[in-house]
């Protein structure tokens, strides 16, 4: 019992201020787009690569076309950069 635990969100620095900083509204109104675009971007992608998985199995029996795996491919590379956009705007949110 007793002890130490791990700083989560929404937890107060020992100095009261908030997690976020001096600037608490707008650095966490930043912050919180950013996570928000993040998250959103990694589902995008997770389904991007579920239909592309997909596509690359029906390609290989060739029960797909190419330019309909291709167009599979194209879909999960721009949500991959989709997605690391967010990741390096959430890290540097300016």
């Amino acid at each position: 019992m007793g002890g130490t635990r791990d700083v989560g969100t929404g937890d107060l620095r020992g100095t009261g201020r908030h997690p976020c900083g001096t600037f608490a509204g707008k650095t966490c109104r930043i912050k919180g787009q950013a996570q928000a675009q993040f998250d959103q971007t990694t589902a995008q992608h997770t389904k991007a690569d579920q239909i592309s998985s997909a596509r690359k199995a029906l390609y290989s029996t060739q029960s797909l076309t190419k330019p309909n795996y291709d167009q599979a491919e194209e879909a999960f590379n721009a949500t991959q950069a989709a997605m690391s956009n967010a990741k390096a705007a959430l890290l540097n949110p300016n």
